[in-house]
């Protein structure tokens, strides 16, 4: 059985996870990509400067990570795989 919608549904929690912690009312715009759960993960992130945008952007890319961990249907160690017999 496949879940089409989880990998938005575990981008927009990571994103509302972490949105509190990475505000900013003014500052530039920096853009971040990484791969997770099958995809590019790509982030725009509004701070005051380069280094809170570079740990916002960590932030976020660890909680996505964490999820993928928790969700993916294609690792050995995801508790989720043992149970269905997927692998």
């Amino acid at each position: 059985m496949k879940y089409p919608n989880i990998k938005l549904t575990a981008l927009m929690l990571a994103a509302v996870l972490t949105a509190p912690v990475c505000t900013a009312a003014t500052g530039d715009i920096y853009n971040y990509e990484f791969t997770a759960l099958g995809t590019t993960i790509s982030s725009q992130i509004k701070a005051d400067n380069k280094e809170k945008a570079q740990f916002c952007a960590n932030v976020v890319k660890k909680e996505v990570l964490r999820l993928e961990d928790l969700l993916s249907a294609y690792r050995r160690t995801v508790p989720l795989t043992r149970p269905l017999g997927l692998l």
